[in-house]
């Protein structure tokens, strides 16, 4: 068995790794790879694709990261590999590239210490074809980001974040090789599906599961942040039993399908809010009006790819196409996490999967009274 390191490519804020006509390249999605905070870590949600120009089929059988301070010193080694019984490379499902194919792969060391101080991580990949094992390094230099505009928790009540973004939630694993052939980018990657719970952490009442008992059917969804609508739909039908069923095949060519009833919101600062699945007829505002942060704009409802429990799917973005723009992370001000019987106020945080908290007016939410001007 021969080994060989292929290529290392680097630029400012982005990394590639390349190799010859017939080798295996890597490169990075976003090409601007960005650093989420939390209160104890923070967080790198971003993707390799793996390209084989070569007619063999490759296996990743490697994954090692180096962890680099800007003074160049080692803050830390990870790597996933294949040795032992149940070896750690095989937390990565698919490791195979097919000839002349790609394949995707999400950054398996996703979450770091808040501490640490990272200005650059050197990746290095092993890839096995035939007898041989092509080593491709990859550097990439993330970048902190600081939501610019000031959120509120767009949905009133005891919210669940039903799905987050973390690692294992649907919004960040979605496959960006099923869009090499489109301008569509990973509009998910930092998207939350909220509704609303009981005490007990329920959606519906006892023993009345249905749609419309849920605690999130009809729930009052408001403006996140001060802006201007660019976009909405009120028209759509909500899901419910006997409605025809959702078009996975029409995603592709109008995002409206999947969106259903929606608001696309301008926050003037190269920041966008899309709030969609809400409930038909409850949209009160349209293109061209201003709103202000914790203004009602609209009802929880399961229009578009709302599936069966009513949420919101909220995400930022740095553009005001749904699907054409890139996720961006976003932090929410002045609500509370409620932990059991206690209430943590929070000034300005992040939450994700699991989390419940409270941003309603009276909470710690600092509302704004409406403002629509046409």
């Amino acid at each position: 068995m021969s080994r060989r390191v292929l290529a290392m490519v680097l630029l400012a804020g982005i990394a590639a790794g390349a190799a010859g006509a017939q080798g295996i390249a890597i490169t990075v999605h976003p090409s601007r790879p960005l650093i989420e905070r939390s209160d104890c870590c923070q967080f790198l949600n971003f993707d390799f694709v793996a390209t084989n120009a070569g007619a063999v089929p490759a296996e990743l059988i490697e994954i090692r990261v180096t962890g680099v301070d800007r003074r160049g010193g080692v803050l830390f080694v990870k790597r996933l590999h294949g040795q032992a019984r149940l070896p750690g490379i095989a937390t990565v499902p698919n490791r195979i590239v097919p000839a002349g194919g790609e394949l995707a792969v999400l950054n398996p060391f996703h979450t770091h210490d808040r501490s640490v101080q990272i200005a650059r991580l050197d990746y290095r990949f092993n890839v096995r074809r035939g007898g041989d094992v092509d080593t491709v390094t990859v550097v990439v230099r993330p970048l902190e980001y600081v939501t610019r505009t000031r959120l509120v928790v767009p949905v009133i009540g005891r919210v669940l974040v039903h799905d987050g973004h973390d690692f294992y939630a649907h919004h960040r694993r979605l496959d960006i090789t099923r869009f090499k052939d489109t301008d569509m980018k990973q509009f998910d990657r930092y998207a939350y599906d909220l509704t609303l719970v009981d005490e007990r952490g329920e959606l519906h009442p006892p023993g009345n599961p249905r749609i419309e008992t849920s605690f999130g059917w009809g729930a009052t969804v408001v403006a996140p942040g001060d802006g201007t609508i660019i976009d909405a739909e009120n028209g759509a039908i909500d899901r419910l039993p006997g409605a025809p069923p959702f078009d996975e095949a029409a995603v592709g060519t109008d995002y409206r399908q999947f969106l259903g009833n929606f608001v696309v919101i301008d926050h003037h600062n190269g920041e966008y809010s899309v709030l969609a699945h809400l409930r038909q007829g409850s949209v009160s505002v349209a293109r061209g009006d201003r709103v202000r942060a914790g203004q009602r704009i609209a009802q929880i409802g399961v229009s578009g790819e709302g599936g069966r429990v009513p949420h919101l799917h909220y995400q930022l973005q740095d553009g005001p196409d749904p699907f054409r723009s890139e996720g961006l992370p976003s932090s929410f001000t002045a609500f509370h996490r409620l932990r059991g019987t206690t209430r943590i106020p929070v000034a300005r945080g992040q939450i994700d999967t699991g989390d419940i908290v409270d941003g309603s007016p009276g909470s710690g939410a600092r509302v704004s009274p409406p403002r629509n001007q046409p």
